[in-house]
């Protein structure tokens, strides 16, 4: 009973996570040079049962020493990943960490993989990371509460890719995300922060919260998702997409150098600017999936570009389901290419009600999209679909 009421709890969390979380001519013109183009001989197709969520709010491909690819999803918010087999896609295992008891983690929410028997979880809400192994055993349990000097931690940060902001780890140390404080203005908030494994010294790091809107408005006018924010790293930078800002953020690891640029989608003539709220809950849902507003940040170490989602501003049909179309990637999307330097070099513009745009994985042929769609006429409920897109030059 206890593990259902959590269950239910974090259901509800995850929708609160879900809904919370001036057009650049100049650029566009010197970029048309790449796109997105479908291989339609790559396509993956998982077969899934009727106990595994068809939605996953962490999705993410892991290779072993051996070279084994496999892709892992998290079954809906349950407390169990799943490893399929990338080249032939069946499932091959589980792991199931415990909820309760002296080996238990509680219900977890995103993951990261260092290898099968060194799995990272992070916990809604909470500021603790759980090292388990495959079977499921909590091998090491590492809070932080609090900084060194005694300041608290806002804790918001979940290794998931439907907000993209994957567990970072470098030189032992973890580096996590945190929420706006409230005690501080926005642009005195620090975004992130780090773990020394070793020490056990926790520290924030010198980047705030850009002015994305002013103190007074987010009080007013907030929706939830206007300070949500994806945080990725090309193995030399750290690099954050905030939803609400046209500009992307690049930081020196000690985040002691943050550069900025404009990445702009031609489709977008001006983001969404928070005037009102609305007081009814479907009007707001319908509000959230119409809204121009951007979206994960994507890094392809293979192609050494970058990815960013951007939601043109559309309109909705009435009495919709804006929930379920809002958790399966809203109506329309694009996804802007930048090369290595954030110039951008191409834009695609997706067909509408067909892809899940916050549902991707990148490998060596592409990047992959989840063609499941809520509202695609060719939906299946027990098959994860994923179409390989390449890189090409026009």
């Amino acid at each position: 009973m206890n593990s259902e009421k959590t269950k239910l709890s974090i259901w509800f969390f995850i929708c609160i996570f879900i809904v919370s979380c001036n057009k650049n001519k100049d650029n566009h013109e010197l970029s048309d040079e790449y796109s997105l183009v479908k291989n339609t001989e790559k396509t993956h197709v998982f077969k899934i049962g009727n106990d595994v969520h068809y939605l996953t709010i962490s999705l993410f491909p892991f290779k072993d020493a051996g070279g084994n690819k496999y892709l892992t999803f998290q079954n809906g918010v349950s407390n169990e990943i799943l490893f399929y087999n990338m080249e032939n896609p069946n499932l091959l295992f589980k792991v199931t960490p415990t909820i309760e008891g002296p080996n238990g983690v509680g219900m977890f929410l995103g993951y990261h993989i260092e290898d099968i028997d060194k799995i990272y979880l992070t916990v809604p809400g909470r500021p603790v990371l759980f090292q388990i192994n495959k079977n499921g055993d909590i091998l090491q349990k590492i809070e932080y509460e609090k900084t060194d000097n005694d300041k608290p931690i806002i804790p918001f940060f979940l290794s998931t890719s439907d907000v993209y902001s994957p567990l970072i780890i470098i030189n032992n140390n973890f580096y996590f995300t945190q929420m706006r404080n409230h005690s501080l203005t926005l642009t005195a908030s620090p975004v992130s922060g780090y773990i020394d494994t070793l020490t056990h010294s926790v520290n924030v790091l010198p980047f705030y919260f850009p002015p994305i809107m002013n103190d007074q408005d987010i009080a007013k006018y907030t929706m939830g998702n206007e300070l949500c924010f994806s945080r990725i790293f090309d193995g030399n930078k750290f690099i954050y997409s905030f939803f609400l800002d046209e500009y992307i953020y690049s930081t020196s690891i000690n985040h002691e150098i943050v550069d900025k640029k404009r990445v702009n989608s031609r489709y977008m003539n001006k983001l969404y600017k928070p005037q009102t709220r609305p007081e009814e809950i479907q009007s707001g849902l319908k509000k959230l999936c119409e809204i121009a507003i951007y979206g994960n940040l994507i890094y392809d170490q293979y192609r050494q570009v970058y990815y960013r989602v951007a939601y043109p501003e559309t309109e909705m049909e009435e009495d919709a389901d804006y929930l379920e179309i809002y958790r399966t990637g809203r109506k329309k999307f694009s996804i802007i290419i930048l090369d290595k330097n954030m110039n951008i070099i191409g834009e695609t513009l997706f067909p509408e009600y067909t892809y899940i745009s916050n549902a991707v994985f990148v490998d060596e042929d592409g990047l992959h999209i989840r063609t499941n769609h809520q509202k695609n006429p060719d939906f299946q409920e027990n098959l994860f679909i994923f179409d390989c897109f390449e890189l090409s030059k026009k």
